[in-house]
């Protein structure tokens, strides 16, 4: 049976390449809302023709000839899945928003074509950008088939890349030698029948209370100062 499976690596990209995300990140971003317009001025009876692809575009703007070409595929057609999604099923889903430059996730997503993109060492190659620096923290079977990537800039400025991986999952026959029942339990989320409790890290609890620290400090500081800035920086740190 074949599966799928997503590991973020942190990825450390020179100036060079930062300005290259950037742009990567700008074209998607302008293709969509380009895209979605279009689909809404036909919607409304404005355009005559619904045809929106991003070959459509490039003439008109040669910009997007510089991005990653299955970046702009991939932004199209999460495009017309929530447009298609939207039409078909209104009540759970709205109609497609326009990606904000401020406060849209800056990211995009590329598939492998003709092994453009590919991890060696401590090194990842990506379409447009070329070898970038990375940190594998975990080593990846050798059968496991890289499919596609997504290439993300958090908010502290830290760039990840989140690498999907096809496998072949085999399932083995288990004996069952011993069964128990599971009760929910508000402190460690299970006790069995046996009497034993579940030792559930509190993760969540942890970081909010370091998160209400640093906003604490931060609430303390001159707006707009060095001081501040740095603080800011450190209250939203990517765990």
């Amino acid at each position: 049976m074949k599966r799928n499976k997503g590991w973020k690596f942190r990825i450390y990209p020179n100036k060079v390449q930062q300005e290259l995300l950037a742009q990567n990140f700008g074209c998607v971003r302008f293709l969509y809302n380009k895209m979605l317009s279009d689909k809404l001025e036909y919607y409304y009876g404005i355009r005559e023709t619904p045809s929106v692809k991003p070959t459509d575009y490039k003439e008109k703007y040669p910009f997007l000839k510089d991005a990653d070409s299955q970046a702009l595929t991939t932004a199209w057609l999460h495009l017309e899945t929530a447009w298609k999604n939207h039409f078909r099923d209104p009540a759970n889903f709205g109609m497609p928003k326009f990606r904000s430059k401020h406060r849209s996730p800056m990211k995009y997503t590329s598939h492998l074509v003709n092994n453009n993109i590919r991890i060696e060492g401590d090194k990842i190659k990506l379409p447009k950008i070329g070898w970038v620096k990375i940190k594998v923290h975990r080593e990846v079977p050798e059968d496991w088939k890289l499919k596609k990537v997504t290439v993300e800039k958090k908010h502290s400025g830290r760039y990840y890349v989140t690498v999907l991986y096809e496998y072949e999952e085999t399932i083995n026959p288990v004996e069952i030698r011993k069964a128990a029942g599971l009760d929910f339990a508000e402190h460690g989320l299970y006790v069995t029948s046996d009497g034993e409790r579940g030792m559930m890290p509190k993760y969540f609890r942890e970081s909010e209370e370091k998160l209400a620290r640093e906003q604490r400090k931060l609430s303390k500081m001159v707006k707009g100062s060095n001081n501040w800035k740095k603080q800011k920086s450190q209250s939203c740190k990517d765990p």
